[in-house]
C-alpha cells in the first residue's frame, strides 16, 4: 500500500531502461575491481530537458578510453550527449596516499589533477563538469587554492546536497 515495486532488471551496456515519462537511464561499463567479479558502470540519467553522466568511480583514463572506443574525454563526454558530467575525483594527486601504500599509482581512480590535465580549460560546447567522490584525504576539500584553480578553468566542485534538474 503505498509502496512502488522493486523489480529487479538486467542492464545491458549502452541500453536505455526508461525509468518514468520522460526519464530514462543508459550503463556504461567502465574498468573498476574487475578482479572481484563485480561490474562498474558509469550512467548517463536522460530527462526532458537535460541530461547526467554520473562517473564516480573507474580505474584509468586510458583503460576507461579503450573500453568505450574513445580517444579523449571530450570525445567520449560528446558521444554521450550530456550536459553535465560528475566524474570521479577520489584524490587530488596520487601522492596523499603515497604514505600508505608502496606504489600509488596503481591505485584504481584517477586523481583530480589527472582530469585537469587531460581536461584543461572548459571549452564552449563542454559539459559541465562537477568532481565528486572526494575521498577525506583530497586536500581540494579545505585548500581554497586549489578549488579556485578547478574553478578558474571552468569547472567545479561537487558539493553534498547538490540538486539538479533535468
Amino acid at each position: 500500500e503505498g509502496r512502488i515495486p522493486f523489480v529487479p532488471v538486467i542492464v545491458e551496456d549502452k541500453k536505455s531502461i526508461e525509468l518514468g515519462p520522460g526519464v530514462k537511464v543508459e550503463f556504461h561499463r567502465v574498468p573498476h575491481r574487475e578482479e572481484e567479479g563485480f561490474q562498474t558502470h558509469g550512467i548517463v540519467i536522460r530527462g526532458k530537458e537535460r541530461s547526467i553522466f554520473f562517473l564516480p568511480d573507474h580505474d584509468f583514463y586510458d583503460k576507461t578510453l579503450e573500453w568505450q572506443k574513445m580517444k579523449t574525454l571530450r570525445q567520449w563526454f560528446k558521444h554521450l550527449s550530456v550536459d553535465i558530467v560528475m566524474i570521479d575525483a577520489t584524490f587530488y594527486t596520487k601522492q596523499e596516499v603515497a604514505g600508505r601504500r608502496k606504489d600509488a599509482s596503481c591505485i584504481p581512480h584517477p586523481s583530480l589533477q589527472e582530469s585537469l590535465e587531460l581536461l584543461g580549460k572548459r571549452q564552449v560546447d563542454d559539459p559541465e563538469i562537477i568532481f565528486i567522490h572526494l575521498n577525506h584525504t583530497n586536500t581540494v576539500i579545505n585548500d581554497a587554492t586549489k578549488q579556485a584553480e578547478v574553478k578558474a578553468l571552468g569547472w567545479q566542485i561537487g558539493e553534498q546536497g547538490q540538486v539538479f534538474e533535468i
